[in-house]
């Protein structure tokens, strides 16, 4: 086991540098306004992630429902699995 860490860290290192280049090449890109960005006039809370299952997004949604009970709050979800596309309200 400690052989194929061995192997294997060097690998890890190389992809590391990698993603770590391309993530500050966006975030320029971004401080140049490469990108174009919009405003919205409320507020807006992104829960999401590159982790699939089991990441704790759903009940922190839920939770966020609870605390913000007060205030109009929607959901925007693309839904699980889901193999249609464009919008359904329910």
């Amino acid at each position: 086991m400690n052989l194929l860490k061995i192997f294997l860290f060097p690998l890890l290192l190389i992809l590391n540098i990698i993603h770590l280049s391309i993530i500050l090449v966006r975030n320029l890109l971004h401080d140049f306004n490469f990108f174009k960005k919009t405003k919205f006039k409320i507020n807006i809370i992104s829960v999401g992630s590159l982790k699939f299952g089991g990441a704790g997004k759903t009940p922190l949604v839920e939770y966020l429902i609870k605390v913000l009970n007060n205030n109009n709050v929607a959901i925007l979800s693309r839904g699980y699995k889901r193999k249609t596309k464009g919008f359904i309200i329910s």
